[in-house]
Formats: structure tokens, sequence, C-alpha cells
């Protein structure tokens, strides 16, 4: 198992993020393959949803759910299957990154955070397909219409973690309202990573090549110390990728490796 480094407390004044102090913890994560078991019989076949060798729920995304006008204003495309991906129910937690178990061997349903963006695409690489399919992180243009398809199914209030109502610390995931597609925390709880690069109010489109280059990543939805104003569906954030926070974690995407491809792997930054 490895193990990464402790992270000091450390003040920050970060535009678009939460004033806070990165807190330490220990991650535990296992090196090369986690090796699950009978991987194929986990995945789908144009199902609504699935639960995965890794224990996660992933749910479909179907181009018929998506109205015109949204399938025009993100270019959604209009030919292809019907699934245009799936994503995972709840933000990953520190059992799912952790083979099985968190850091105590424990069961835990808390979602792992600390972690960075590129320990976070890491993770998916690790999680078992199919051929012609692949985990990643989401882009925000897949990020955004999971959410967005999900509104609708109560307040936003009964569906978030956020500052006036979590005692200000983590929850367990999927302990607030699903949304309408049956997603969990999309909105609150902790923020999640994105595989793009951070433009601020940058077109959410599916059919727009990721930028290539950067400084910070996307991260989206609320957290356990944000304001609800924070949390709503449209609001863009992007933070240091290298930085692990207590306030950030993610979660993941299974994607037709046609749909296109990851952008550069390794953070160019030190």
């Amino acid at each position: 198992m490895r193990v990464w480094k402790h992270v000091k407390s450390l003040p920050l004044v970060l535009a678009f993020t939460s004033l806070a102090a990165v807190v330490g913890c220990t991650t535990n994560r296992p090196t090369g393959d986690i090796g699950y078991a009978d991987a194929a019989a986990a995945q789908p076949d144009e199902r609504d949803s699935f639960v995965n060798a890794a224990g996660i729920t992933m749910i479909a995304v179907r181009r018929s759910t998506v109205d015109p006008e949204t399938r025009a204003a993100m270019g959604v495309p209009e030919a292809g299957e019907d699934v245009l991906y799936y994503i995972a129910a709840t933000e990953t937690t520190e059992s799912q990154y952790n083979g099985g178990a968190d850091g105590g061997g424990e069961q835990s349903r808390f979602p792992v955070v600390n972690v960075t963006w590129q320990q976070a695409m890491d993770f998916c690489d690790t999680l078992p397909a199919l051929p012609g399919w692949r985990y990643a992180l989401p882009t925000e243009a897949q990020w955004d219409l999971a959410c967005r398809l999900g509104r609708g199914s109560g307040s936003l209030a009964s569906m978030t973690w956020y500052g006036s109502n979590s005692g200000l610390r983590v929850h367990e995931v999927a302990t607030r309202k699903a949304s309408a597609i049956g997603l969990y925390d999309m909105h609150g709880n902790v923020r999640e990573w994105c595989r793009d690069y951070f433009r601020f109010r940058q077109p959410i489109r599916f059919d727009r090549e990721l930028p290539t280059n950067g400084f910070d990543r996307v991260r989206r939805g609320g957290a356990f110390d944000t304001p609800i104003g924070w949390c709503e569906c449209g609001y863009q954030d992007g933070g240091i990728p290298n930085l692990p926070t207590e306030w950030t974690g993610f979660r993941v995407v299974m994607e037709r490796v046609s749909e296109g491809a990851k952008d550069v792997k390794a953070d160019p930054r030190p």
C-alpha cells in the first residue's frame, strides 16, 4: 500500500474557494491494479444503472432525457447510442478509494477528501472496464448535464450539505435527498474535481475540445462550508490541482473511449 504524504494546515485565500485550512490526513491507496474479481460481470449493457466491481453505483445519462433546448445549448450529440455515459451516484468514498476499507480497515461511507486531481485520475485508471469503455473524472460538460438533469426533485437545501446545515463538517454520502436521476450530493458535501483545465466562464459544451494547458483544474458543486449560492448547478470554480483539501473529493464517470480522449495525465507543474 502506498501512503500519501500528510498535508499540514496551510492558510490560503483562493479566488472562488472556501476560506479554510487544509487539514492533514493520510490516505492509503493500492499500487497498480486493484484487481477486482469478475470485472466484466459488473459492466453495463445499456442498463439505467449498475454496480461496478468496486461497489460504485453508476447511473446512466441518456440522450432521450435531455430536452432539445439543452441539447443545442450544450452541443449534446444528436446521433449515437441513447446512453451518453454513466456517472457515479455518489462521491467516491474512503472505502471505495482504498479498495474496500478506510485507512483503519473499517468500512466508510464518508467521501474521500485530501486527494489531488492527479490522485483522483489515477484512481479512475485502476477501475476495470470492458473494451471500448473507460473510467475517468467527468468533463465539466458531463458533470454539468448530469447535475441539471437531476434538478427539480426538491429544494436545493433538501439535496445539499452546505454551510448553514452541515455543522461545518463533511457527512456520509447519500444522506440528503437524491436528484431526479438518482444522484446524491452533486450540490454539496464536498466539491468535486473535473477533468478540464479551469477557464472562467468558459462555454460548457460536449463539442468543445478540452483545454490542453492551464493552471487550475475545474471543481464543481458546493461543499459543507460554502454558502448555498455556491451549490447551484451553474456555479463554476477552479482549484490548484496538486493541492489536496478537506473540502474537495470526486466522483467518476464511465464513458465510451471514442467520446473524447483524456487530456494530459500528469499535471505539468511540480
